[in-house]
């Protein structure tokens, strides 16, 4: 049971960002303890969590996924979770399309499935909180055998990412921004900072170490669209090496001149205690201590005027986001009543204005007929004038 519902959930969640995900395979490979999928294509809207106007994916890999589940030996061994080259080509939509709604149906149904997900998400927040009552009321508060297990799980998780490059491109400044992450890891430790096991007290106190290694920057101030000879799903995960693994590296001298950010490497431990005290209260202690080896910033004019660019692209974007779905599809010479139409709707949107009713509208064009015959009358009366 519990295995079908991990497998259902890692089609859910990985589902919303990557095509192709074979969801009886999936069950297969999570009931035999060890999950690897490979040269997984991303979606458009997989960086849609971003929250940026306008970024669309335009090409997208993951090399590897890699999911290792000791079933035999949950209470001894952890939980491995990796991902592995993780590459992202995205560009600026200056248009408003991409992943923005223009189509208005397709609007009402985002916004419906947004409403519903927060809906779902205060259901869940409401059941937590009467469940967790409910066990204060019993006096329980073990869980039992598997909320044990779950605990063990969740306190000794190995998560990882290697290798992830994301290259930002704006086609009409002909800037590209590129981060760059070696790797990004978290394991469990003891005091003195050595991988352990946590065999008991997750809830009471738990520390974590996290690995950061060659975090970087670069803006390419004279950048042209990454254009490869063949389409980028027929791309074999070589050829996406060659065009994504060198910035990550960091060691070729070409690549120097682009720093925004130089590597930077940093340790990150987190420690979180619950305590409870003698008046019956209890609250949690969340410590963190970081620590950096350095941090270099450079900057030319060029990268300078392109960062403002590039803000100045987000900002219009940001501004149009919020009534992109009324923009029509057609040029204003086309259809000015549509443009008309869109100007309305904006700003009954901001509220600016009242939606005209049905009722206004048909006075509204009452009046207009009216003020048609009335030209037409004192025009045939002013000829008639003349001829007399």
């Amino acid at each position: 049971m519990f295995e079908s519902k991990l497998a259902a959930l890692l089609g859910k969640y990985l589902g919303e960002y990557v095509h192709g995900l074979d969801g009886d395979d999936l069950k297969v490979s999570v009931w035999k303890g060890d999950v690897v999928l490979k040269n997984l294509k991303l979606k458009s809207d997989a960086l849609k969590v971003l929250g940026i106007p306008g970024l669309v994916v335009k090409a997208g890999l993951l090399g590897s996924l890699t999911l290792k589940l000791p079933w035999n030996k949950l209470g001894s061994e952890p939980v491995v979770v990796e991902f592995d080259r993780i590459y992202i080509l995205a560009a600026l939509d200056n248009s408003g399309k991409g992943n923005l709604a223009e189509d208005l149906d397709e609007a009402n149904v985002q916004e419906k499935a947004y409403k519903r997900r927060r809906v779902d998400a205060a259901v869940s927040q409401w059941l937590k909180q009467n469940k967790s009552k409910s066990k204060s009321d019993d006096g329980s508060s073990g869980g039992g055998y598997f909320g044990g297990v779950i605990q063990t799980v969740l306190g000794n998780l190995q998560l990882s990412f290697t290798n992830l490059h994301i290259r930002v491109e704006d086609p009409y400044w002909g800037i590209s921004f590129h981060f760059t992450i070696q790797e990004l890891s978290g394991i469990t430790v003891d005091e003195s900072g050595k991988p352990t096991f946590v065999t008991s007290g997750y809830k009471e106190h738990l520390r974590k170490l996290f690995k950061l290694r060659k975090m970087t920057v670069y803006c390419d101030s004279q950048s042209q669209e990454l254009v490869p000879d063949e389409p980028w799903e027929d791309l074999s995960g070589d050829a996406w090496d060659d065009f994504f693994l060198p910035h990550i590296e960091a060691t070729s001298d070409n690549l120097s001149c682009w720093f925004l950010l130089r590597p930077v490497d940093a340790n990150l431990t987190y420690e979180r205690t619950y305590r409870t005290k003698a008046s019956d209260t209890s609250h949690i202690d969340h410590r963190l201590n970081l620590s950096l080896d350095e941090i270099s910033l450079s900057s030319s004019q060029m990268q300078y005027l392109s960062i403002q660019r590039m803000l100045q692209t987000f900002e219009l974007l940001s501004t149009r986001a919020a009534h992109f779905r009324y923009r029509p599809y057609c040029t204003i010479a086309a259809s000015p009543r549509s443009w008309w139409r869109y100007a309305v709707d904006t700003f009954v949107a901001k509220g600016l204005i009242q939606a005209p009713s049905s009722a206004k509208g048909g006075v509204f064009r009452m009046v207009l007929a009216m003020r048609k015959r009335y030209i037409e009358a004192y025009v045939n009366h002013l000829r008639n004038d003349a001829s007399t």
